[in-house]
């Protein structure tokens, strides 16, 4: 029976290679016939390697993580040794090659860093500020609000690992001790300088807004159509960068955290909650934002299979729509914020992973990709079964708010990790 089901798996990982719509071959029929049967009727099926795509385009990208990733020499937990081994082990590009005696098998067994307490899951940010012209004042005020922002979510107490620049590490170090639950990295002066951002400045700067250029189909009043401030490279290498602190934060893991959840900087911003007294995000200055075992219930509520996220309120493209075969339509793939994602090491570790070979590949068939809205719906589809969503629901009144982001304080004493769909059966297979 185990090899009849291995023969199967094999079969299936080779015709579930679905190149993207070439000029003879019609972008809504493949959506129809292909896309949606591929990932609506097959991804429940436990034979399908998790970590392997189910989508693959017509041209194969020229690079890959395995390339530009360096392995980290001593990460924390067998576990995790034992996956990244496996990782660098499956490639023939992998950078590891240049070391041929690299020892996959050494590992941290004790944490370098003294946690806040056993158990502490572990969030992980970046900020690197935009440059703006000293009379810019719009840009002034933006980074004085992002700067805000951080200084909350350091205030805020969890056990936190920060990626800045020299002169922002200086200043979050001036607001908490790094001796309580925090470490600052400044390895990377720049937002250029994350290794899957190295290769991507004329990408970001020139291919990809040509390509946002050419989007069309929407109405100009419409609510999911492509706003031109979306169409910014530095912003595009601030997402992408995302990817690379999950994967170096995570394979470091100096407080021995077996959970963890990637936080944008700016996430305590506005519009903000308010608690019973006011203030706003009090819940979160009062108990913090990873609240003990929320993000453990999370976890197990989906199994341990994926990453949760956050979802958009209304995501309208189901599988049949232009957006996934046709790149002028890629906008409205718009479905998930990547403002918080949260799982186990192996699995943000992975998750990490599918962002950039999923970059990688868009980048190599001429898919928008500077936007990670688009990028994290691509990563759902291309490895169903693997993220999971909390969606947009109707405001509580207590918080006064005008938007609301369930995700932002799934974690915290007033939230619910288990508000959870799986995308690709509760909303890609059921939307139009």
């Amino acid at each position: 029976m185990s090899f009849l089901r291995a023969f199967v798996a094999v079969l299936l990982s080779s015709a579930l290679a679905a190149p993207w719509p070439t000029a003879k071959r019609d972008p809504g029929q493949w959506a129809r016939d292909t896309l949606y049967h591929e990932v609506c009727e097959v991804h429940h099926d436990d034979t399908i390697p998790r970590n392997k795509s189910i989508i693959n385009w017509g041209v194969k990208a020229k690079t890959s993580p395995t390339r530009y990733l360096k392995p980290h020499p001593k990460p924390f937990g067998k576990d995790v040794a034992k996956w990244q081994k496996a990782f660098f082990d499956a490639a023939s590009d992998a950078s590891s090659g240049e070391d041929s005696d690299f020892d996959f098998d050494e590992h941290l067994s004790e944490p370098e860093l003294e946690p806040l307490h056993k158990g502490a899951p572990t969030a992980i940010t970046h900020f690197y500020p935009k440059p703006v012209a000293a009379d810019d004042k719009d840009g002034q005020l933006k980074q004085e609000n992002y700067m805000r922002s951080l200084k909350r979510l350091v205030d805020a107490g969890d056990q936190l690992v920060v990626y800045a620049p020299p002169e922002v590490a200086s200043k979050i170090i001036s607001w908490r001790s790094e001796a309580d639950g925090l470490l600052v990295i400044s390895d990377y002066a720049n937002i250029w300088d994350f290794p899957n951002n190295k290769y991507q400045q004329k990408n970001f700067e020139q291919v990809q807004p040509a390509l946002f250029a050419k989007f069309d189909g929407y109405m100009p009043s419409s609510l999911w159509r492509p706003q031109p401030w979306y169409n910014d490279p530095f912003l595009s290498a601030v997402y992408n960068a995302k990817a690379a602190v999950i994967w170096e934060a995570v394979l470091r893991n100096p407080f021995g955290s077996t959970q963890f959840a990637y936080v944008d900087a700016g996430l305590l911003g506005k519009p903000a909650p308010r608690d019973t007294r006011g203030r706003e995000w009090g819940m979160v200055m009062d108990n913090g934002l990873l609240v003990k075992d929320k993000l453990a219930k999370g976890i197990d509520h989906i199994d341990d299979r994926g990453v949760l996220v956050a979802q958009y309120a209304d995501a309208p493209a189901g599988l049949m729509s232009p957006c996934w075969s046709k790149p002028t339509r890629t906008w409205a793939c718009k479905h998930f914020v990547a403002s918080v994602m949260a799982g186990s090491a192996v699995r943000m570790l992975e998750m990490s992973v599918k962002l950039m070979k999923t970059v990688d590949d868009m980048d190599a068939n001429g898919v928008y990709s500077g936007r990670e809205e688009f990028v994290m719906s691509f990563v759902a589809a291309r490895y169903p079964g693997t993220v999971f969503s909390i969606p947009e629901t109707d405001i509580p009144k207590k918080y006064k708010l005008t938007t609301w982001t369930p995700m932002k304080v799934a974690f915290t004493s007033d939230g619910d990790p288990t508000a959870t769909i799986d995308p690709v059966k509760d909303l890609f297979c059921k939307a139009g």
